[in-house]
Order: structure tokens, then sequence, then C-alpha cells
């Protein structure tokens, strides 16, 4: 799902701008997240890794979460009401 068919589910006039998904190469499962954590080079490789795959829709179901970014549509981009 993209983030504009998405946003069209959202209640309440929200507008999504972003989403990503945590940890989508590793899934749940913290034990898996455990055993790259020790070794400083695995880790940062692995951050960049989980980042870039993070905003493919296709990875979103095996993600350990989703995070969404939205903004409602009565605000600007400002952030200031526009009523």
């Amino acid at each position: 799902m993209r983030a504009d068919a998405l946003s069209g589910r959202l209640a309440g006039g929200w507008d999504v701008r972003e989403i990503l998904a945590v940890a989508p190469a590793l899934g749940p499962d913290p034990a898996r997240l455990a055993s790259v954590r020790t070794d400083p080079k695995a880790w940062s490789q692995l951050l960049l890794i989980e980042e870039e795959v993070g905003h493919l829709a296709e990875r979103w179901k095996d993600a350990a979460a989703v995070l969404i970014a939205a903004v409602h549509r009565s605000e600007d981009p400002g952030g200031t009401p526009t009523s």
C-alpha cells in the first residue's frame, strides 16, 4: 500500500506524508536484532539497510512496526490552522 492509498483510510482529515517501516529486514524477533547489535560494523550496515528498505511498501508487512507521518488538512505547511 502506498502513502497516497493509505491517506484515504485515515479518519479525521489527515494526509499521509511519509511511511517508514521499523526493522523491515529483521522483523519483530528480538533475538535476530541482538545477534547483530554486538558487532559495530554489522550494526551500522544494518541501520543503513533498514532505512533504505523501510520506505518500500512491500516490506511493511514484515516489519516490527510501521511509522506514519501525517498532517491534518486544516493546517498549512507551517502548522498554522487555516480556519
